[in-house]
């Protein structure tokens, strides 16, 4: 009798407290997990628990990752409201299907337990129990989809979203616009009663534009927000069915210090940066102090501290349109690289008409023998990149970004962070640049100097990491394993094989991408932008020397990369050393062609034009 009384009074516990029933819930589905109860997580259950008495109908979480957010919101709660009313309808939204579905099979398994159906009397109906949606026999249902989903005809008493965007999804002012007009047009009015729905939003902050930010804007919303460390000291009400009583956390203090200390946490902030850790785990987008890249993340030098010698100095262009007041200015910064840091030497910003900005292209490059000056192919830099090349000044690289701004800065934020970036301890252009990078992307003049640093910290980087020779017979890669000694092997080959001394190589191909070999004769300087075919070169009609010259490099290197994949493995290639004699005699057919660059060989080669 007492064991039945005992159990009797647990069943009611779970049925009346929704932490409770979230705990249980838990160790369904982690069997071999500890679970370690905090109080963040008895508010959140308070809060959802309020929205399904209707208390509250618009409720914002903002947790870190890996508290448990998911589990309640999108798991135990569906199970939960369904469980005390199976004709309830309810929506529940992620980033992603796969994730939705993922979610929507652990709540499933919740309620096909036999712990859950003692509880309850919900049953799923047997003609719907498909993952991204199953019904209960009173028609009632949990409904799975990602932002973005096609929902006509459906609606929902509540609406979970949870996590709707990725980490590096926020990063694009697209993907953030796409998830937040999905909410408006699509989401929004899936409300079955508009008076009485209810919408849950709950993630980790990524962006001061995510939808947290976005829905602020519009209507009045219950926010619970819980920073990682509290930054300054805070008081919760934790409101439930069996008590009422209140919980304090004291500035510094971490959200869930048995799971995640301090320590562990500063590990995380030092891994992710500060802008990451800013967001996701402290719940503030914009981090205290500065934009995307803060003042003190930059090393200083001094005068007579500055390298002697650099590895090279690199160029990086922002061009504007027009030299109007009203337009951007056209901005060069100069960027000397040593080893793993880079060090910027000068910072050129001015309103220029097209004939001066050539001029003074020319001029900067001359200045600091800048060995490669980037500019960006697009607008006055399409022009200013054909004139140029056409005119013999071989250093300057097409520059064509991937991704959006944003997204290229936050690609340099841990380089920045880490301590490679060098900036001068005096100079005049020094606090308008600084400025600049420290406001972006908030401010409007946060542009050009921020602009050409990132392209130029990119080709930084890339060029500090070289990975192995990489091959590429007929277009496909193979990688010759760095332990054979493939670079070394392929740099004497290349060297041995030009006998023209004014034709040496001078580079190999960074992040495996194709060795690349950049000409060099006594006439120009390396080039170092993405190679295009020899014969869509601009400057496309070339002496018979220099041909003969490239058509003698690529048959050594060719036969010499046969004979070194017969003795050694090639790393991530299913074919063996058997198909090297078919590749071979394939390669070694196409060689004595016209173009030397139908010869699909991955030996990438800028031959700049002759002098005359």
């Amino acid at each position: 009798m007492d064991t039945a009384f005992t159990m009797a009074r647990y069943e009611a516990l779970l049925r009346a407290d929704f932490a409770g029933f979230a705990h249980r819930a838990f160790c369904e589905l982690n069997p071999r997990a500890c679970f370690a109860m905090n109080w963040h997580f008895e508010v959140m259950a308070a809060k959802l628990a309020a929205v399904r008495e209707g208390r509250s109908g618009r409720l914002i979480v903002n947790v870190p990752p890996r508290h448990l957010k998911s589990h309640l919101a999108s798991v135990a709660f569906p199970a939960w409201c369904l469980g005390h009313d199976p004709s309830l309808q309810i929506l529940c939204v992620s980033y992603a299907q796969d994730l939705a579905d993922k979610l929507a099979r652990d709540c499933r398994r919740i309620m096909t337990s036999d712990w859950y159906q003692r509880l309850f009397p919900t049953r799923l109906s047997p003609q719907r129990q498909a993952v991204p949606e199953f019904e209960t026999t009173a028609q009632g249902y949990r409904l799975a989809t990602s932002v973005g989903g096609v929902l006509t005809g459906r609606g929902a008493d509540i609406i979970i979203i949870d996590d709707p965007l990725k980490p590096e999804e926020a990063l694009s002012q697209a993907q953030r616009q796409a998830a937040n007009e999905w909410f408006d047009h699509t989401l929004y009015s899936r409300l079955n009663d508009k008076r009485k729905g209810a919408i849950v939003l709950i993630m980790h902050r990524l962006h001061e534009d995510d939808l947290v930010g976005h829905v602020l804007a519009q209507e009045a919303w219950e926010v619970v927000c819980y920073p990682a460390i509290a930054e300054e000291d805070e008081t919760h009400l934790i409101e439930t069915a069996l008590e009422t009583r209140r919980v304090t956390r004291s500035r510094g203090q971490a959200l869930h210090a048995e799971r995640e200390p301090l320590d562990m946490l500063e590990q995380i902030r030092r891994t992710i940066g500060e802008y990451n850790f800013a967001g996701q785990y402290q719940q503030a987008p914009t981090p205290q102090g500065g934009g995307m890249v803060k003042a003190a993340w930059f090393k200083s030098y001094a005068a007579n501290e500055r390298p002697a010698e650099f590895d090279r100095i690199v160029q990086s262009w922002d061009t504007a349109n027009k030299a109007s007041e009203l337009s951007d200015f056209s901005v060069c910064t100069s960027w000397g690289i040593q080893g793993k840091d880079l060090y910027l030497l000068h910072v050129l910003r001015r309103r220029m008409e097209y004939p001066e900005l050539k001029r003074i292209v020319r001029d900067q490059r001359d200045a600091f023998a800048a060995e490669v000056v980037l500019i960006e192919d697009k607008a006055s830099g399409t022009q200013l990149i054909q004139e140029l090349v056409a005119e013999g000044l071989h250093a300057v690289t097409r520059y064509q970004p991937q991704a959006d701004k944003i997204m290229r800065m936050h690609a340099q934020t841990a380089m920045i962070e880490n301590g490679f970036v060098h900036l001068p301890k005096e100079a005049a252009w020094l606090a308008e640049y600084l400025h600049e990078l420290t406001a972006f992307p908030d401010r409007s003049r946060a542009r050009s100097g921020a602009r050409a640093a990132r392209a130029a910290i990119g080709h930084g980087a890339e060029a500090r990491y070289p990975s192995a020779v990489v091959i590429s017979p007929r277009s496909r890669t193979d990688s010759l394993d760095a332990s054979t000694g493939g670079p070394a092997v392929l740099r004497a080959v290349l060297r041995s094989s030009v006998d023209d001394s004014s034709c040496p190589i001078t580079a190999l191909s960074p992040r495996g991408r194709g060795v690349r070999a950049d000409a060099k004769r006594s006439f120009g300087t390396p080039r170092f932008s993405d190679p295009v075919p020899i014969v869509d070169h601009p400057c496309n009609k070339r002496i018979d020397e220099q041909r003969e010259c490239l058509r003698r490099l690529v048959a050594a290197l060719v036969v010499e990369v046969v004979t070194r994949v017969r003795r050694a493995p090639i790393v991530n290639h299913p074919l063996e050393a058997a198909l090297g004699e078919m590749r071979r005699r394939h390669v070694l057919r196409h060689v004595g062609q016209a173009e030397p660059a139908e010869c699909r060989i991955g030996v990438r080669v800028r031959v700049p034009p002759s002098a005359s």
